[in-house]
């Protein structure tokens, strides 16, 4: 990784970093849309691995009832491991650097629903009776998404928000859902030759701009407006998601 490279990155997981320590969310979301505009999705997913896993077993393990939620949620949760690496397994991958990819074009398109579901605080409501159906449907979607595109936020986020869970078992269960996700997404990296042991170091020292930007995050957090900056990274997401979806639809 030559020098100018390497600080790009370094400014993609500071800013990732920044927006999780905000918001509470958007590290991998914004790391992996950013940094595939510098490497690639394939080494901007690898980078995320080990970020990534800190982060969100750090919040899936402190919170009420992580127990109980692994429990209530354990279809969703095996479905969209099993569902990653299998898809994985049969040869969809994430691209390297490049345009004309349609995996571009897909993370973009899926960048952009996400930014304005944000945007328009839409809050989908699935029935208290739904979940025997829609946890596999929804792991099943969110494996797909995972493996062909490294993004794991959605439609898993939308999801567990539509379920009605109060504010910090929602978090808890985000940082299980993403943590189960990353596991699967470098067990899918590493089937496609795309997670070496070089690349596992790199990801080891992206926890540093990370973390950093996280600390910074807390303490703009409580110095700005959260609702402005939550609305300002969903249009970032919007104009994010477009500039790929063009990178992807440049044949």
């Amino acid at each position: 990784m030559d020098f100018i490279t390497g600080a790009l990155l370094t400014v993609v997981f500071l800013v990732a970093g920044v927006t999780k320590g905000v918001v509470g969310f958007g590290l991998p979301t914004v790391a992996l849309g950013l940094g595939s505009l510098v490497i690639g999705p394939a080494q901007a997913a690898a980078l995320l691995v080990v970020p990534s896993l800190v982060t969100n077993i750090w919040q899936g393990w402190v919170g009420p009832d992580r127990i109980g939620l692994g429990r209530r949620f354990c279809v969703f949760l095996a479905v969209l491991l099993i569902g990653t690496v299998a898809v994985s397994a049969f040869g969809l991958s994430l691209p390297e650097a490049g345009t004309g990819s349609v995996s571009f074009a897909v993370i973009g398109l899926v960048l952009i629903l996400y930014g304005l579901m944000g945007v328009t605080a839409f809050q989908p409501r699935l029935p208290a009776n739904s979940e025997a159906w829609s946890q596999p449907v929804f792991g099943a979607v969110t494996g797909l998404v995972t493996a062909t595109t490294g993004l794991f936020a959605f439609p898993s986020a939308p999801y567990l928000q539509s379920l009605g869970l109060d504010r910090a078992a929602l978090v808890q269960a985000l940082g299980i859902t993403f943590t189960t996700a990353t596991v699967g997404l470098a067990i899918g990296l590493g089937l496609n030759g795309h997670l070496s042991l070089a690349g596992t170091a790199w990801s080891v020292v992206a926890v540093l701009p990370v973390t950093a930007g996280m600390a910074v995050g807390r303490w703009l957090g409580r110095r700005i407006s959260q609702a402005l900056f939550r609305s300002l990274f969903f249009i970032a997401l919007i104009v994010l998601g477009a500039r790929l979806a063009l990178e992807g639809f440049a044949f």
